[in-house]
C-alpha cells in the first residue's frame, strides 16, 4: 500500500469514521504484548531513566520525549509482522526527531490554549489528538497533516476513545502504585493504541503494511542485506 493510498483512506476515515470495536483493541494489544514483554518492560526501564536526564536540559524533553514514544510504535508494528527485531528498533524515532518534536509541539500549544478556556476544551483536543505521534511515526505525513486526520478520526468516536484513554490511565496509575508495574502497564498501552491506529492504516481488504523508511533500513540492516 502506498503512501498515497494511506492518504485516500485517511481522508475517508475522517470523513466517515472508523469500526471502533474497544475490546478488539484490548485483546489486539494483549497479543502483541505478550510477544515481547520483558524487552518492552526493558525498554520502558531505561526511557525513565533517559526523560529523568533530559527534564534537566531546557526544551530536551519537548525533543526527546516523542521520539522514546515513537519507540513504544515500532515495536508493536515490528511485532505484528513477525519481523526480526532487538532492541534498537525502540530508538528508530530518533530518525524523525524533528517532524516528531514539531508534532508534540503543536500538540502541546493546542491542548494549553484549550486548558485555558474552563479545562474542557483541553480535554476535548487531548483526546483528538491522541493519534498525532503515532500518525507521524507510521507514515510520512507531517506534523500539521497528522493533527488535522487525528482530529478528524478521533472526532466520531470522541466518547468512545475518551473512555479507551481513560481505562488505560487507570491501568498505569494502577501500575505505578504496583511498585514497578508500571514498567509493564506503559509498553501495554502503547499496544493498545497501536491496534487502534493498525485499525486505522491497514485493515481494509486491499490494505497491505508498509513501512517508512526508517523501519526499511533497520529491517534490512537486521536481515544482512
Amino acid at each position: 500500500m502506498s503512501e498515497s493510498d494511506i492518504r485516500i483512506r485517511l481522508e475517508n476515515l475522517a470523513e466517515n469514521g472508523i469500526n471502533f470495536e474497544m475490546g478488539k483493541y484490548f485483546q489486539r494489544g494483549i497479543e502483541i504484548f505478550r510477544v515481547s514483554p520483558i524487552q518492552l518492560a526493558f525498554y520502558t526501564f531505561l526511557s525513565a531513566f533517559a526523560i529523568l536526564f533530559t527534564i534537566f536540559i531546557p526544551l530536551a524533553p519537548l525533543v526527546i520525549f516523542p521520539a522514546i514514544i515513537s519507540g513504544f510504535i515500532y515495536v508493536p508494528h515490528a511485532i505484528s509482522l513477525n519481523k526480526q527485531h532487538n532492541t534498537t528498533i525502540f530508538y528508530l524515532g530518533f530518525d524523525k526527531l524533528w517532524p516528531l518534536a514539531l508534532a508534540n509541539f503543536l500538540v502541546i500549544i493546542a491542548v494549553s490554549f484549550g486548558l485555558m478556556f474552563f479545562i474542557l476544551p483541553g480535554i476535548f483536543l487531548m483526546v483528538c489528538l491522541s493519534l498525532v505521534l503515532p500518525l507521524v511515526t507510521l507514515t510520512s505525513l507531517s506534523a500539521t497533516e497528522a493533527i488535522v486526520f487525528s482530529f478528524k478520526i478521533v472526532y466520531h468516536h470522541w466518547v468512545q476513545f475518551l473512555i479507551l484513554l481513560f481505562i488505560l490511565l487507570l491501568l498505569n496509575i494502577a501500575g505505578f502504585f504496583l511498585f514497578l508495574g508500571w514498567i509493564f502497564t506503559i509498553p501495554f498501552t502503547f499496544c493498545v493504541l497501536f491496534a487502534v491506529v493498525e485499525e486505522i492504516l491497514y485493515k481494509h481488504p486491499d490494505t497491505e503494511f508498509t513501512f517508512t523508511a526508517e523501519e526499511e533500513a533497520y529491517f534490512r540492516k537486521l536481515e544482512g542485506y
